[in-house]
């Protein structure tokens, strides 16, 4: 496979899973958490080739519930095929995607870019509504 992209990959019962998404599962392996840390539904920690914390990575804007949070990854995804708008700033480690202090390289999150290859960890940005 060349490209897969995670879409806030499964928390509970996978986080220490030997079969979960890695990086080696494909060429190139994207990641959009959307609702990680200790009481999500998705998990909070970098596991791909480039991984993408929309807001931090936790809970989402205009979002109430977890299960609100963890399906924002799906809606970001399909928003970044049609728009290709939401961009990511590269971090150097998780406290800049807590504190929203990532000033690195600048990346687009999601699309349908088949040729893209980016890594580490990045802060994205969003709305509460689509198109974010």
């Amino acid at each position: 496979m060349n490209i897969f992209t995670g879409l806030d990959p499964a928390g509970p019962l996978w986080n220490l899973n030997s079969n979960r998404l890695r990086a080696s599962d494909a060429v190139y392996v994207e990641a959009i958490h959307t609702n990680g840390g200790a009481l999500g539904l998705g998990i909070g920690s970098p596991l791909a080739d480039a991984d993408f914390f929309p807001n931090g990575g936790n809970s989402q804007p205009g979002c109430l519930t977890p299960i609100c949070s963890h399906n924002r990854a799906w809606e970001l995804f399909a928003s970044t095929v049609t728009y290709n708008h939401l961009l990511g700033s590269k971090c150097s480690n998780m406290l800049q995607v807590t504190l929203n202090s990532c000033r690195g390289e600048i990346f687009y999150m999601g699309n349908d870019d088949l040729n893209k290859k980016a890594s580490g960890i990045f802060r994205v940005n969003t709305q509460r509504s689509y198109p974010y």
